[in-house]
């Protein structure tokens, strides 16, 4: 503990909890036609010294993007995934391009945003937990 003209200030380390690595890949298309599809795989890694039950992984799409979640256990009839000290549990979803939506949002490097993912949990003591991406993009077509 660190005492300056009068006041307290504590010191404590934080610890990065959950680590999330990301990756989008482009479907390549059987014919001209056919929407644009990425595939989005993500790794999240317990990085704590305690078990994490993940609550819900959210995926927020832009406008011009439809999702489908590639997870079973995102089913009402599973339980939630558990990940214990150094687990990783890899999630995929099916981004698809929809045909008549403009693409507003594409950065200065020609990448067009995608999606961003918002991840809750709880931990043993029933600490609540949240974290969110950036937004996830892929080189424009």
């Amino acid at each position: 503990m660190l005492t300056i003209f009068g006041r307290k200030l504590y010191q404590f380390i934080a610890r990065q909890l959950l680590s999330v690595r990301t990756k989008i890949r482009t479907i390549p298309s059987r014919t001209s036609s056919e929407p644009v599809r990425y595939a989005l795989e993500a790794q999240l890694e317990n990085l704590s010294d305690a078990s994490v039950v993940l609550q819900a992984i959210d995926l927020n799409v832009k406008p011009y993007i439809s999702a489908h979640s590639l997870n079973a256990w995102e089913s009402d009839e599973r339980p939630k995934p558990m990940l214990n000290p150094g687990d990783i549990l890899q999630v995929a979803y099916l981004l698809t391009e929809k045909v008549d939506a403009e693409r507003l949002e594409e950065t200065k490097d020609s990448r067009l945003a995608l999606a961003q993912m918002a991840i809750s949990w709880r931990a043993n003591m029933g600490e609540l937990g949240h974290l969110s991406t950036g937004w996830l993009s892929a080189r424009k077509r």
